[in-house]
């Protein structure tokens, strides 16, 4: 693969912070949701409980003396109230001995339930609320029958539908917000980075170390910028060092013979346009062998060094002094007159 298509593959750390922040949102909705959701179905479920237990209780306490008395037609039309409450479905009285004595239900074409599927309280199953309430006699702690009702929970889940539909466009808006607040985060972090790869590539290009990168408000980035910039730094230092190793003559500073070659042919094309004068002076120091062999070489170094500065002092600004190789010197006098300005 190429290195074009593999960059192509590749994202980018605002797309990455992008998606980063848009799912750790996401993640935080979903969860949050589903724990409001668990907790509205909780809450309308004691709701529906407590209103199905006070409605038990005085029913259980109405059909008392329909089952003292051994009156079905009476418990029947205390039942038949029920029928007004669209959440029952069903309610049955039973004997002690598990014997139907009255029911009612919105299914006429149901048999009703030989046992209640539970003793005491209340189930949830199917869809549906199964609460057992004993019917007592006040006073007395012997049971005279069992009150059954079944209730739907329809009710309750078309009201959740409605609330989760809610939720969801809810959720869907905060995304949406989450995702333009996120491109926009994603931006103010990744500029100084941006910034730090445009300042490398411009860097790359024209070989100017001399470019220094501005930090910014992050202590990361800040920290990133002076490496980068004390990075540059030494690259300017040992680039300047290099170029001037490659143009000077370490020991005394002068242009090197190279360097100088360079200066006379500018000068030379200069001159042909112009039709100036250029004049070259070599220079060697005479019995230099014998300062080295009876004084050392840290004694020759130092003369050479002394004779560089002299020359320098005696030439115009315009002129170039260069050290040839050893004890030799070589002068550019640009543009004079002629022989004698030379002189």
């Amino acid at each position: 693969m190429s290195e074009k298509g593999q960059i192509s593959k590749q994202r980018s750390i605002g797309n990455r912070l992008t998606l980063m922040i848009i799912f750790i949102s996401m993640v935080t909705l979903i969860l949050a949701v589903s724990l409001f959701t668990l907790y509205q179905i909780r809450e309308h479920q004691q709701s529906l409980l407590e209103n199905i237990s006070s409605v038990a209780k005085i029913t259980a306490d109405n059909i008392e003396a329909s089952i003292i008395f051994d009156y079905p037609a009476d418990a029947n039309q205390i039942l038949s109230e029920l029928k007004y409450d669209p959440r029952i479905l069903s309610a049955i009285v039973y004997t002690p001995d598990m014997n139907i004595f009255a029911y009612i239900s919105n299914k006429p074409d149901k048999l009703p339930a030989v046992r209640p599927p539970l003793t005491q309280g209340y189930l949830i199953d199917d869809g549906s609320l199964h609460f057992v309430e004993d019917i007592r006699v006040e006073g007395s702690p012997d049971s005279i029958g069992t009150l059954y009702l079944q209730t739907t929970m329809a009710g309750i889940y078309a009201q959740m539908r409605k609330n989760l539909i809610t939720i969801a466009i809810i959720v869907l808006i905060s995304l949406l917000f989450c995702f333009a607040l996120a491109a926009r985060l994603q931006k103010v972090i990744t500029k100084p980075i941006h910034e730090l790869l445009e300042a490398t590539n411009t860097i790359k290009d024209d070989k100017d170390y001399s470019i220094r990168v501005e930090q910014g408000d992050y202590l990361e980035i800040n920290q990133l910028c002076e490496g980068f910039n004390s990075m540059l730094t030494e690259i300017q230092q040992r680039d300047e060092h290099l170029q001037k190793l490659a143009s000077y003559d370490p020991l005394t500073s002068l242009a090197n013979r190279s360097f100088f070659a360079g200066i006379l042919q500018n000068a030379i094309s200069r001159g042909k346009r112009k039709a100036n004068r250029h004049a070259m002076m070599f220079i060697d120091l005479d019995r230099f062998k014998h300062i080295n062999d009876s004084l050392g070489h840290s004694a020759g170094d130092f003369l050479l060094i002394q004779v560089a500065r002299r020359l320098e002092k005696v030439v115009r600004d315009g002129d170039t002094v260069a050290r040839f190789g050893g004890d030799e010197f070589i002068i550019l006098l640009q543009e004079i007159d002629g022989s004698n300005h030379a002189a």
